[in-house]
């Protein structure tokens, strides 16, 4: 008999083990559930591991791992994919919009937890699933073996469950550990918060400047040269460029168009930094704009964000060809790089034959153009003691000037070349220009005066330059 009882409870042993084991097996090799969070899908697994912790894998960016709780089990939970469609609609969205960001996490919140339900459910499973397995390896199909082993996978995974969540510690994100490029993680945390910071308090100046704009105008000139630029024949034109994701530029851009009468706008392109579905949601601002706002495609935006812009309803997007808006015939040229993903340059050969081309693209506009809209001057070149004026950016180097009787106006950077400009040593001015246009008896239409405007990083204050052409300039700055 002790012999007998031995061997039943070495039995019952070995069903056990086998039953964990099984059951562990199980749920490391499937395991996985895929966890859709509006727009972002997540793949969670769980694995067995020397150590308790949670891996946050963002392909191909790297991973970020943490020490956060007490049972040997890793946590891995990988970013499959980003349906930007879907966020941006859910960005646009009214309903969206108008919630805060309480409700918002709140959402969030009730799709996790209904996920994590499903999972916790699906682990249980799995477990119950290995334990039979295991069980049956060691007594067959015995109904109290099966009951041994589904009892032991059960009570294991609960165990393991129970005490990770009572153990884990989100804090423990505060310090994790870091690979792949989100090495320098720490390092592009601080600096996003200052960039946050910086963004915040540049976004309320441009608005305010913006908003007090009207006011530096009528103290700009005489009386008389002020009523002479709001003669009712003109034709008041914003020229922008280089935005570079600079979402402080958006409030300045929406409140320059509340505040004065803006007939159009003319975007010289590099809206964006690498042209990605993800940089395409900062236009929305852009969609709000009432006027016509014709785009120029610059090297650093790409097919998506043609697209993105195309399907707003006052934009119009350039395409090497003469477009009439808002009485101005204008030829666009758009820059050749913007057709690749890829940020480039030209080669001497290509840009030869895009200069050849824009030449030919403009003898044969008929009638000829009031103006040539270009992101780089370059392509241009052969158009200069031709064209009455020529518009362009990419240098962010704003200004005016007059070669070969064509005048050429540079709207440097309306976003102060994005994050890259609130990092470098030598500051770049977030810039625009407003150009006045004029219908003459004739039936012609030129440009009559421009204001080269410039807003410095907190502490400089503005300048405003304004140059006229016909022989009137006056000058103003302000701090």
């Amino acid at each position: 008999m002790p012999k007998l009882t031995r061997l039943i409870r070495s039995k019952l042993i070995l069903t056990i083990l086998s039953a964990g084991l099984m059951a562990l097996l199980f749920v490391s090799l499937f395991g996985k559930m895929l966890f859709p969070i509006k727009a972002f899908d997540f793949l969670v697994s769980v694995q067995l591991a020397p150590e308790g912790s949670t891996e946050l894998k963002i392909p191909p960016v790297g991973v970020i791992t943490a020490k956060t709780h007490a049972t040997p089990v890793k946590i891995r939970i990988t970013l499959e994919n980003i349906n930007f469609n879907y966020l941006y609609e859910l960005i646009t969205e009214e309903e969206i919009t108008n919630t805060s960001s309480e409700e918002l996490v709140t959402v969030i919140q009730s799709e996790l937890h209904r996920n994590t339900v499903r999972y916790l459910f699906r682990l249980l499973g799995l477990a119950l699933a290995g334990g039979l397995v295991g069980a049956m390896l060691v007594n067959g199909k015995k109904p109290g073996a099966i009951l041994t082993g589904a009892l032991t996978a059960l009570t294991l995974m609960l165990l393991v469950t129970g005490i990770t969540y009572y153990t884990y510690d989100s804090r423990q994100f505060h310090n994790p550990e870091y690979r792949g490029a989100l090495k320098s993680a720490p390092w592009m945390m601080g600096m996003a918060e200052n960039l946050l910071e910086k963004y915040n308090l540049l976004g309320e100046q441009l608005e305010i400047v913006a908003g007090n704009l009207y006011q530096l105008y009528e103290g700009i000139a005489p009386q008389e040269l002020s009523a002479e630029l709001n003669d009712e024949n003109d034709i008041s034109v914003l020229l922008v460029s280089d935005i570079h994701n600079n979402v402080a530029a958006n409030r300045f851009l929406k409140q320059i168009s509340e505040s004065f009468a803006i007939d159009l706008f003319i975007d010289t392109g590099d809206l964006t930094d690498y042209g990605t579905s993800l940089e395409s949601l900062l236009m929305r601002e852009i969609k709000e704009i009432r006027q016509p706002y014709l785009f120029v495609p610059g090297n650093h935006d790409s097919p998506e964000v043609v697209e993105k812009l195309s399907a707003f309803p006052r934009v119009r997007v350039a395409d090497d060809q003469m477009v009439e808006i808002a009485a101005l015939k204008i030829l666009a040229l758009k820059d050749p790089l913007t057709e690749s993903k890829e940020i480039s340059f030209s080669s001497q050969e290509d840009l030869s034959a895009y200069r050849q081309k824009n030449l030919q693209l403009w003898k044969e506009a008929s009638p000829p153009p009031d103006l040539v809209a270009v992101h780089n001057l370059q392509y241009a070149t052969p158009l200069i003691g031709k064209a009455p004026l020529i518009v362009h950016g990419h240098t962010h180097q704003a200004g005016i000037v007059e070669q070969k009787g064509t005048v050429i106006i540079n709207a440097g950077s309306t976003g102060g070349a994005g994050l890259r400009g609130l990092q470098a040593v030598k500051e770049i001015p977030y810039s625009v220009v407003l150009m006045r246009f004029r219908k003459k008896e004739t039936g012609s239409i030129s440009l009559y005066a421009a204001d080269v405007i410039k807003v410095y990083n907190l502490e400089r204050g503005f300048s405003l330059e304004r140059k006229y052409f016909q022989e009137k300039e006056s000058q103003h700055e302000g701090v």
